[in-house]
């Protein structure tokens, strides 16, 4: 009876291994839970973003002038990471820590950047204006480069 007991309880930890890894998205990096290296998993968006919000990230983008460093569909200065995309590179966990502080969020996740120091200036953001870029940065897609 102990095997059957053992044999069930596998099952039910491998079905719910399964249900965990086909519904999130498996990507290189830190696991935010677990906090193992090399895996790290993202719940698939299941709402749509908001539009005012959107909207108002984009327009605050302009007004912080977030385009003199970095670079959207392809054009811009290559000082800055590029952020078309960043949402399929990172959640919003990360961006919003990026956009509060980014000396200490570069010091704090140094892998991330390769070492590389920190270069963004401080923008000094409300939490409402930090919500509402980060809102508009996870709407840009890739930019598909020009054969």
């Amino acid at each position: 009876m102990p095997f059957l007991q053992k044999s069930a309880i596998a099952f039910l930890s491998l079905f719910a291994l399964l249900a965990i890894i086909t519904t999130s998205d498996a990507k290189e990096g830190k696991c935010e839970k677990t906090g193992s290296k090399n895996l790290q998993v993202r719940t698939k968006a299941k709402s749509k973003p908001d539009a005012k919000l959107v909207k108002r990230g984009s327009s605050l983008y302009l007004a912080y002038q977030c385009a003199a460093c970095h670079r959207l569909n392809g054009k811009g200065p290559e000082d800055g990471v590029p952020l078309d995309g960043i949402g399929s590179r990172r959640d919003a966990k990360f961006i919003k820590e990026q956009l509060k502080n980014p000396e200490e969020h570069v010091k704090k996740h140094p892998e991330a950047y390769q070492g590389d120091p920190n270069m963004m200036p401080n923008p000094d953001l409300s939490a409402e204006e930090i919500n509402a870029i980060c809102s508009y940065l996870l709407t840009l897609k890739e930019h598909k480069k020009e054969k």
